[in-house]
């Protein structure tokens, strides 16, 4: 028998979805993105014996995590100025990635009753636009260091 369930109510909004630094209960302030790029390498065992296909081996994995946000200066909040001081610093930070509790109620601590990610990095690119007539906005990347912890819920 076929498994059925409203698909509308099994998606994340986008708007749901942020990035947490320091102890994991901080976000972003005004973020208006958030992206997790993992990539794995290969070895390649490729050999006479191989034939024609090409033999591998699992290598090394990385990531990287990406988000852009509106510029502030408010003290209290999350925000490039603050990670540009942990970049200038060179230290390692802790970061989570997970849906907020209600956002829709401006409660945006981390929602540990659903899945999540986390682990450690560096910022390694921080960017400051600032367009006539635009709001300044910034991006944000941090390497990772480590592997990514999946937290189920």
């Amino acid at each position: 028998m076929a498994t059925t369930f409203d698909v509308n109510t099994q998606l994340v909004l986008g708007e749901e979805m942020y990035l947490y630094v320091t102890s994991g209960d901080t976000p972003i302030a005004f973020a208006t993105s958030c992206n997790i790029q993992i990539d794995g390498e290969t070895i390649d065992t490729s050999n006479k014996m191989s034939g024609r296909w090409n033999s591998n081996l699992a290598g090394k994995n990385s990531y990287t995590i990406t988000t852009d946000a509106l510029y502030t200066q408010a003290t209290g909040l999350y925000s490039f100025d603050s990670l540009m001081a942990k970049m200038i610093e060179g230290g390692k930070l802790e970061w989570k990635v997970g849906k907020a509790k209600d956002y829709k109620n401006n409660d945006y601590d981390l929602d540990t009753t659903k899945p999540y990610y986390s682990g450690e990095g560096f910022v390694t690119s921080l960017s400051l636009n600032a367009g006539n007539n635009e709001v300044c906005n910034c991006s944000i990347t941090i390497t990772g260091s480590g592997a990514i912890v999946q937290t189920a819920a």
